[in-house]
């Protein structure tokens, strides 16, 4: 998509033909009342954002192949998610991207007397002050939305969203700005649990991360002479989970590179370790729940009582805010 609006215009009717980002409400079963975002660049990458749900990606695929990974529960609008204790997996869609934190993520906990939900409730904010715009001018679509985290007696903290999808390059930029609007220092946690699904995940797939890993637990530690490559799906197995301690490349960013030789699909997330000095990898080959998270973050995922005992928390002083940025690269292989 090289030329210009006017080539365009003297060709279509209407340019939505070519490239859209169109806002629309679901209304079937739990998903029902839930805001999206359909989007298509008009160069080979669609997605579907949730507008009701922190404008995370749910869908998303290149070239009319699937790359996301969507969980047994689906699409849920924010009305239908039981926060209880336990409850995360039957409103965890999984999806492209979903954003944990920003108060925890990692296991249930307390803060202050508070409690604190698995992978925290940002994930199920819903957007506001929402907007689209196809920019024909500088070939490129931008949406952006403020989540809001705050309460009585408590924080207020701002996470403000625009995704930058190019018209003629098939990528997703994520810039988030997280702004302490109280008056008291608070402890901020952020993970981009970036999740591939069959298609894209599948025996084909290959993981290069350039550095060093470790295991998290017993099951990590079983099977880490084989973190980077990807079995058929077995009933049970357990999910393993890694830290790595990334290399950085000359461009001074992390660079994850996932290739499909038999898809002829390349993808990388790239991103910045001063913003997110933390990889976890998420590996499940169960059957069912076939899965691989790449997880840029903030600390890891034991969970905010742990990570702060360890050191890895973000302060953020008063008026204070920090910027966060995640890249999506999607390719041919050749």
């Amino acid at each position: 998509m090289q030329k210009d609006k006017r080539y365009f215009d003297a060709r279509v009717g209407n340019l939505e033909q070519l490239a859209y980002a169109r806002r629309s409400v679901m209304s079937d079963g739990r998903a029902d009342g839930l805001r999206i975002i359909e989007v298509n660049n008009g160069n080979g990458l669609s997605c579907t954002l949730l507008e009701g749900r922190c404008l995370d990606i749910a869908r998303l695929s290149y070239k009319g192949t699937n790359l996301s990974f969507l969980s047994k529960a689906g699409f849920v609008a924010p009305s239908q998610c039981n926060t209880a204790s336990g409850e995360f997996a039957h409103y965890f869609q999984g999806g492209m991207l979903y954003t944990c934190g920003i108060d925890n993520f990692g296991p249930d906990g307390k803060k202050n007397g508070n409690a604190l939900l698995l992978h925290g409730c940002i994930g199920i904010t819903p957007a506001q002050e929402v907007s689209t715009f196809v920019d024909w001018e500088n070939k490129e679509i931008k949406i952006s939305g403020k989540m809001v985290h705050a309460g009585l007696f408590n924080e207020n903290l701002e996470l403000y969203r625009t995704i930058t999808i190019p018209m003629d390059d098939n990528q997703i930029r994520i810039h988030d700005t997280i702004t302490n609007h109280g008056f008291a220092d608070e402890e901020i946690m952020l993970l981009y649990h970036i999740n591939f699904g069959y298609p894209m995940l599948s025996e084909d797939l290959e993981l290069d991360i350039k550095g060093t890993v470790k295991p998290r637990d017993q099951d990590a530690a079983d099977g880490i002479a084989h973190w980077n490559t990807f079995e058929t799906p077995t009933a049970g197995r357990p999910e393993e989970v890694y830290y790595h301690t990334p290399n950085t490349e000359e461009d001074g960013l992390v660079h994850v590179n996932l290739t499909n030789k038999r898809l002829n699909i390349g993808a990388e997330v790239i991103f910045d370790l001063a913003q997110l000095p933390y990889l976890v990898q998420w590996k499940s080959m169960m059957s069912g729940d076939y899965a691989l998270g790449i997880e840029p973050a903030t600390a890891y995922v034991g969970g905010y009582e742990q990570e702060k005992k360890e050191g890895r928390m973000v302060i953020l002083k008063p008026g204070a805010k920090k910027e966060f940025d995640v890249a999506l690269l999607l390719s041919d292989l050749n």
